[in-house]
C-alpha cells in the first residue's frame, strides 16, 4: 500500500485540512541511510515539491532540510542522537517509527524512551508501521494501543534455488575466479554420488524437480558460500530479462528487485549490470522505493 511515503503525507493532509499545518513537525524512522534517502526523495516528489523543501531527511554526517520542512526522515540513530539533547522532543508533533519489526538493538532502545516519553508528550503522536509485524506485541507494550490493519494483496510465487539459476543460465565458476573457494578441494567422484543420492530424496526432489548432474553439483561446491557472486546476479537477471519474460510490444514492462545487503553492494551489482548492459536500459539503482531492471 506504500505505507512508508503515504502515511506521513496522509497526516499532513489531515493537519492542513483543519487549518493547523503549519504546526505540523513530523519525523519518520528508517533502519538504514538509503532507504532513509530514497523514502524522502519519493515524498517530495509526489507532493510536486524539492527534496529539502516540504520533505527532507538527515543521516549521519547529511542532511537535506529546510526552515519550511514538515516531514523529515531520518535513521532511527539521528532521532536518538537528537534525543540525547532534546528528552522531550520539543516542537515534535508526530514520530513514525517504520519498519518496527526489524528489532535491532537501536529501535529497541527508540521504543523504549518513547513509551516513557508519552505520559511527559501526552499530546506527542507515535505510528509504529510494518508490513510483517506481530501487531499484538506492540499493542501490549504500548498499553493496549489502536491498531489499523490494511489488507493486501498476494500473488502466486514460486521458489528457485541455487542449483536452479546454475542450471538455466549455464554460469560457470571458474577455479580462479573471485568467487571460487580458497581452499582448493576438488568434488570426487565418490562424494558427487553421495550428493546425487541425496538429492533423490524425495524432500530435494520437491524443491529441485529432477536429478542433478555431476557438473552442476561441482560448480555448487567451487563456489565460495561465504561471497554474493554478483556476476551469478547479473546472469540471473539478463536470463530473466531475455528468456524468461522479455519485452513485448504492448506489454508493460515488469520489474526485478535484487536484494544485497548494503549500499557497496548496490554499487558492485549496478557496476556487473552495467558491464552485462552497457546501454543502462535495464536497470535502475536504489534503496526503499527504488529497484532495478
Amino acid at each position: 500500500c506504500g505505507k512508508s511515503t503515504q502515511v506521513p503525507q496522509f497526516i499532513l493532509e489531515d493537519w492542513i485540512g483543519r487549518g493547523e499545518g503549519g504546526a505540523v513537525n513530523l519525523l519518520m524512522t528508517q533502519p538504514r541511510r538509503i532507504s532513509a534517502i530514497g523514502v524522502a526523495e519519493r515524498i517530495a516528489a509526489e507532493m510536486d515539491s524539492t527534496c529539502g523543501d516540504l520533505a527532507g531527511y538527515s543521516i549521519r554526517l547529511e542532511s537535506k532540510k529546510s526552515a519550511r520542512t514538515k516531514i523529515l526522515v531520518c535513521t532511527t540513530g539521528v532521532v536518538l542522537r537528537r534525543l540525547e539533547n532534546d528528552r522531550n522532543l520539543r516542537g515534535v508533533t508526530h514520530i513514525v517509527v517504520d519498519e518496527c519489526h526489524e528489532r535491532d538493538l537501536d529501535t529497541d532502545f527508540l521504543l523504549i524512551v518513547l513509551r516513557d516519553l508519552l505520559p511527559k508528550r501526552p499530546c506527542l503522536k507515535v505510528v509504529l508501521m510494518s508490513a510483517t509485524i506481530n501487531a499484538q506485541i506492540f499493542k501490549d507494550y504500548f498499553g493496549n494501543c489502536d491498531s489499523i490493519h490494511i489488507p493486501g494483496r498476494t500473488f502466486p510465487v514460486t521458489s528457485y534455488y541455487m542449483e536452479h539459476a546454475l542450471q538455466h543460465t549455464g554460469f560457470i565458476v571458474e577455479e580462479n575466479s573471485e568467487y571460487a573457494r580458497r581452499d582448493g578441494e576438488y568434488l570426487s567422484h565418490h562424494e558427487s554420488a553421495e550428493l546425487q543420492q541425496v538429492y533423490e530424496r524425495d524432500e530435494y526432489k520437491e524443491l529441485f524437480g529432477g536429478t542433478v548432474s555431476h557438473r552442476l553439483l561441482e560448480q555448487m561446491h567451487r563456489m565460495d558460500p561465504d561471497r554474493i557472486n554478483f556476476d551469478l546476479v547479473a546472469a540471473v537477471v539478463r536470463h530473466i530479462h531475455s528468456q524468461v519474460d522479455p519485452p513485448k510490444q504492448g506489454k508493460s514492462p515488469g520489474a526485478i528487485l535484487v536484494f544485497v545487503p548494503g549500499f557497496g553492494e548496490i554499487k558492485r551489482c549496478i557496476r556487473a549490470l552495467t558491464d552485462d548492459d552497457p546501454s543502462q536500459q535495464f536497470w535502475k539503482g536504489g534503496g526503499k522505493g527504488g529497484g532495478s531492471k
